[in-house]
């Protein structure tokens, strides 16, 4: 049995057959922390006392070593996207705060002015 390509073979199944959308399969082929995860986990197997590892051990702990790992990369996109979503919000509510401060030093309302008190 060659460890090594069971491992390899079960992580991209296993990548395959998940529900993470597209793009974060497509970005996993150039992802630097894929081979140290691969090389960990068979560093891991290879530590189990020899009459513990088979096939069937090899392929559902590297199954669910890899759910795991595909749950770790999505949660960390989702929060690099909720940052980009909180900075388009921190600067929006700046360009409103600029606006308003704008019309209470000049004194004129403009539309642009009556946007920006519609939105509190």
């Amino acid at each position: 049995m060659n460890i090594d390509k069971l491992i390899l073979s079960t992580y991209q199944t296993t990548v395959a057959l998940s529900t993470m959308p597209d793009e974060l399969k497509a970005s996993l082929k150039t992802n630097e922390r894929v081979p140290r995860f691969i090389a960990k986990l068979k560093q891991e197997i290879e530590s189990l006392p020899p009459n513990l590892v088979t096939e069937l051990t090899i392929v559902n702990l590297t199954t669910d070593l890899t759910h795991l790992f595909l749950h770790n990369v999505k949660t960390a996109a989702d929060q690099m996207a909720m940052s980009d979503v909180e900075k388009r919000r921190l600067e929006h509510e700046h360009e409103r705060a600029a606006i308003l401060n704008k019309a209470a030093d000049t004194g004129e309302i403009t539309d642009e002015v009556m946007d920006a008190l519609k939105e509190t």
